[in-house]
């Protein structure tokens, strides 16, 4: 009777623990699959998500037009010239024009000029000339040869960096008129620069005209600058562009 009891108790011991260990297996099967089901979802969500971030996108260029040697760095044809009135040279993109000088108005940077270029070696060099010939007024013209196309519906500006160095005196009225540079488009008056001590710049200054009653035409490019027969003006120009931007 003893031993049929001991069978019995037995047999429901190994039969419990068969029970368990299945159940074990089951429930690790269970986690392990659940496992290998959801981490594949979440690398692949991450990698959704979080894509390796690009540059920002350059915009188009404005088709603005470019100003052939804008920056003075092709120089110039040559490197003087002889005094005669209204001479004209025409160097790399512009025409130099005086009406009384031995020197080209696009020039390299020498130790005998009072500035340095705003970049490069070669910068623009209005006036520095005066009493020449007994002639009241001087005259210096730099014109490019180019006709330029500004985009119509937008707003286009003309920027350039100018120094300017004068010894001339206001009039009786405070007002500086014997020297003065000008900015022509199509003959037309754009802007006008009074020269003299008390416009002078401390350093290059960067300019930035507004040309937005030329959009959508043609334009021409013309710097002047006139000086009297008195003290001396200079006036320096670099880097002169069209830029869709103040």
């Amino acid at each position: 009777m003893h031993v049929k009891r001991f069978i019995l108790i037995s047999l429901l011991l190994v039969s419990v623990g068969i029970f368990w260990s299945v159940q074990q297996n089951t429930s690790l099967h269970a986690q392990s699959t659940d496992v290998n089901t959801y981490l594949p979802l979440v690398q692949t969500s991450s990698t959704a998500e979080d894509p390796t971030p690009s540059p920002t996108p350059i915009p188009p260029d404005d088709n603005l037009p470019i100003i052939t040697n804008g920056d003075f760095e092709m120089g110039s044809t040559t490197s003087s010239l002889d005094a005669a009135p209204n001479l004209v040279n025409d160097s790399l993109g512009w025409q130099e024009l005086r009406s009384l000088s031995n020197r080209p108005l696009i020039v390299q940077a020498a130790g005998a000029l009072p500035v340095t270029p705003h970049s490069g070696s070669w910068f623009a060099w209005l006036g520095g000339d005066h009493n020449l010939g007994g002639t009241p007024n001087h005259r210096s013209h730099l014109v490019h040869w180019d006709h330029f196309f500004l985009p119509p519906g937008q707003t286009t500006y003309l920027h350039l960096y100018y120094q300017i160095i004068s010894e001339e005196q206001p009039n009786d009225f405070g007002v500086c008129d014997r020297d003065v540079v000008n900015l022509w488009m199509n003959n037309i008056l754009v802007l006008q620069g009074q020269i003299c001590e008390q416009t002078q710049t401390n350093g290059w200054t960067r300019a930035s005209i507004d040309l937005s009653p030329f959009a959508g035409q043609w334009v021409t490019l013309e710097f002047e600058m006139r000086t009297d027969f008195q003290n001396i003006s200079h006036f320096f120009m670099d880097d002169v562009s069209f830029q869709s931007i103040p």
